[in-house]
């Protein structure tokens, strides 16, 4: 009888596909990213993004440039509104918020960060006080004019003085509701990603 030569195979491993590249990675070696299993080539690639979100000292000079811009026209465009239909529509107001953030976002060079999100929360401030700003102007120059005769202009000094003690006379309580979207949305543009990395645990 000759003798049975066996060939042994070799060992199968288990495999699973990373969800993000659908590489195979094998069972027990794979990374958790937020609940998905990935590679972890994927995740350095991750990783390396979320470094180049961080902003540098001109990302944040230039962010805070791209803010003030925003809440400019943001604010002109909100008052401008006002001004043409005699109507202050509320919710306008949380467009303030996005061209802010988006000013912020575009000149930083698309990157986020704490810092970031500030700087776009004071600058939408800023455009929600321009436009409230322009549209007490714009009721207050004709009464001037009728009661006093004076001749005021947007950009007049006594107008800009008396302003901070009056703004209060501006706001009801739905401003308080257009503020917190204003400053929601600007802040949301501008969120820091957020990944949770985990090991498989063994079990």
């Amino acid at each position: 009888m000759s003798e049975e030569v066996v060939i042994e195979s070799e060992e199968n491993v288990n495999q699973v596909a990373c969800q993000l590249c659908q590489s195979e990675i094998e069972e027990g070696a794979e990374i958790f990213l937020n609940g998905n299993k990935v590679c972890n080539s994927c995740k350095n690639s991750i990783e390396q993004e979320l470094k180049e979100e961080i902003p540098n000292s001109q990302n944040l000079i230039m962010g805070c440039v791209g803010g003030l811009l925003g809440a400019i026209v943001s604010g002109l465009i909100w008052a401008g509104i006002v001004v043409a239909t005699d109507y202050e529509i509320g919710y306008v107001a949380i467009g303030v918020g996005w061209l802010t953030g988006l000013g912020v976002s575009t000149l930083s060079g698309g990157k986020k960060s704490q810092s970031l999100q500030i700087v776009a929360a004071i600058n939408s401030v800023i455009g929600l006080l321009i436009a409230k700003y322009i549209m007490f102007a714009h009721y207050l120059i004709p009464v001037l004019k009728k009661q006093e005769n004076y001749d005021a202009d947007y950009f007049d000094p006594i107008l800009i003085s008396i302003f901070p003690e009056n703004v209060s006379l501006m706001l009801n309580g739905f401003d308080a509701l257009w503020v917190i979207l204003a400053l929601s949305t600007a802040y949301s543009i501008l969120a820091p990603t957020k990944l949770d990395f985990d090991k498989p645990v063994d079990e």
